[in-house]
């Protein structure tokens, strides 16, 4: 080869490594970022090595080119240390990485680099090294001594370990981190491939390193990736510091966001209880699944609609951090507290409706004793009757609100349930003079629900308050039961009257779902069939009938109701509050 050819093989290895200078720039300003310290400590080490390799290149005097070549050696064996950190961290594995493993890591390369130092004492690394001016550059041309090929199968070890985590991705991250996984293991493997064909004396100049050149290519594949493909702005340590703790910790409904608060995985019960495939919801923002929702502060109780009905979910958030507490991402939990929710509803209403009537009948019982001890004769008779009516209302108020809580608080497993025939069936039940009863139902309605009860309370209290509350002079109930919706189809019932509309108060208690003093239900019907409908994942709903009365419409989902034992043989999250 012609004189003169060599030394620009030392521009060359210069222009490597100002590749790798910018790059290396351009990392450490994503350092907030999990990984970025890392690999930019990597590259510099890279610097660190290929730098002093080119000014031993330009080094002919032999005592100083020695000198050189084992300062070189920080470089080499701190590199793969860098790698095989950034790799564990990057991939979300930093707790594998105690202060204790990382001073292990870097005595080994330590007394590496030490033995390198001594080597004229032991010869343990080389046992002759010779140095080697051609075309204008110094090589080493080198002997390897028995312990070389330990420390370089061990470096390569550490490198190759690295490159496995991040090739893992490909396989286990359904195609998220392809391509900045690619880049980064390109950049892993060039270099190592250079410097073993360089230990093996294939290179152009006998001595030659090839592997700081080499380096250039990783500059060049990781540069890449942190422009191409956001290396730091859509990191695996997020996925895998999440699904951690899902693993470790949760049984409720679970959905990870990074940072910029793209869904990155999901459990099994959030797939189930929001109705979503994983697989379609991975890399999608969170406010493409659900309207509205703000990341909340611990505790907050938010209500989602989802396709199995309306359930009221507890969500907190919690920021997931990396080994230097940067925030890198989020574990959102969603707790089912409906049931928990209903138990409460149920129980304040239930209190308070039991109070006000006890309180309104002990009035009467008081009064009217008061009147028989005065002693008056005539009367007696109908103070009794009126003592025994109120005794008689007081107590089937009773009766009625131990028999709905059995009812609603039955813990069953789903059943398949004819609709229509338990409509008709509760009908028949109602042969009220006077009072004019349409129907109009199908032959057949299948629907899921939680037990057959709920649905003949759902009718029996509706049927039952448009009779009872209608003073009309043609007392007028119609009943309709049909099926809509494709391809998810409802049970609609309607019940319309012709009697006076249910007071707003009494409406307004039960959209409010609680009762208090100055906004509460003077009944248990319209609680009861709230009750029922939010069991069986339905919506109620008030309007005025055509008749000029009410109309009220109950709305049930077909199939895939939610019920506290339907999920599977898994426990779901509103079982955590029962």
């Amino acid at each position: 080869m012609q004189p003169g050819h060599w030394p620009l093989s030392v521009l060359l290895l210069g222009c490597c490594l100002l590749v790798v200078a910018v790059v290396a720039a351009l990392v450490w300003r994503q350092r907030p970022q999990a990984g970025a310290a890392e690999l930019t400590a990597l590259l510099c080490a890279s610097l660190v090595w290929g730098g002093i390799y080119a000014a031993g290149l330009l080094t002919h005097e032999e005592g100083t080119r020695r000198l050189l070549e084992r300062v070189m050696w920080v470089g080499v064996t701190t590199a793969p240390v860098a790698w095989l950190v950034f790799a564990l961290s990057y991939t979300g594995r930093r707790r594998l990485i105690t202060r204790r493993r990382i001073a292990g890591l870097l005595a080994v390369a330590t007394l590496t680099a030490a033995a390198v130092f001594t080597n004229p004492i032991h010869e343990l690394i080389w046992t002759s090294d010779e140095i080697v001016v051609t075309g204008g550059v110094a090589v080493a041309v080198q002997t390897f001594g028995p312990l070389f090929w330990p420390v370089a199968l061990y470096n390569y070890a550490l490198i190759l370990a690295g490159a496995f985590l991040l090739l893992s991705l490909v396989f286990t991250a359904e195609g998220l981190y392809v391509d900045q996984s690619a880049a980064l293991v390109v950049g892993a493997i060039v270099p190592v491939a250079a410097n073993f064909l360089s230990v093996l004396g294939i290179a152009p100049i006998e001595g030659l390193d090839m592997t700081p050149y080499a380096v250039s290519v990783s500059g060049v594949a990781f540069g890449y990736a942190l422009t191409r493909y956001d290396l730091f702005e859509f990191v695996p340590a997020t996925r895998a510091l999440g699904r951690d703790a899902v693993i470790d910790n949760m049984l409720d409904a679970v959905l990870i966001v990074d940072d910029q608060r793209r869904i990155v995985e999901v459990n099994p019960v959030a797939e189930y209880a929001f109705d979503i495939e994983r697989d379609s919801v991975l890399g999608k923002p969170l406010e493409a699944q659900f309207d509205d929702v703000t990341l909340p502060s611990p505790g907050e109780t938010v209500e989602l609609t989802v396709a199995r009905g309306n359930r009221t979910f507890e969500m907190t958030a919690s920021p997931l951090s990396d080994w230097q507490y940067r925030t890198v991402g989020h574990l959102l939990v969603f707790r089912d507290v409906t049931e928990r929710t209903l138990r409460e509803q149920r129980l304040s209403v239930l209190n308070r409706v039991l109070r006000h009537n006890l309180r309104n009948q002990l009035t009467v019982v008081k009064g009217q004793a008061e009147v028989l001890a005065e002693g008056l004769e005539d009367p007696e008779r109908q103070l009794a009757e009126d003592i025994q009516k109120a005794a008689t209302t007081l107590n089937g108020v009773g009766e009625k609100a131990r028999a709905i809580e059995q009812v609603i608080g039955l813990q069953t497993s789903p059943v398949e349930i004819d609709a229509a025939n338990i409509v008709e069936t509760v009908l028949n039940e109602y042969d009220e003079p006077g009072v004019t009863l349409q129907t109009d139902l199908p032959d057949e309605l299948s629907l899921t629900s939680a037990h057959t009860g709920l649905l003949d309370l759902v009718v029996e209290n509706l049927v039952e308050n448009a009779i009872e509350h209608n003073d009309s002079d043609d007392p007028l109930v119609e009943v309709r039961l049909r099926e809509v919706g494709d391809p998810d189809p409802r049970a609609v019932l309607v019940v319309a009257d012709n009697g006076p509309v249910i007071p707003d108060a009494e409406r307004e208690a039960i959209d409010a779902a609680i009762e208090t003093p100055l906004q509460h239900s003077s009944s248990l019907g319209l609680w009861t069939v709230s009750w029922c409908v939010q069991r069986l994942g339905g919506r109620l709903t008030f309007e005025t009938s055509e008749y000029g009365g009410n109309r009220i419409e109950v709305s049930l989902p077909v199939e895939n109701v939610w019920t506290p034992r339907s999920h599977g043989t898994r426990r779901p999250p509103s079982q955590a509050d029962s």
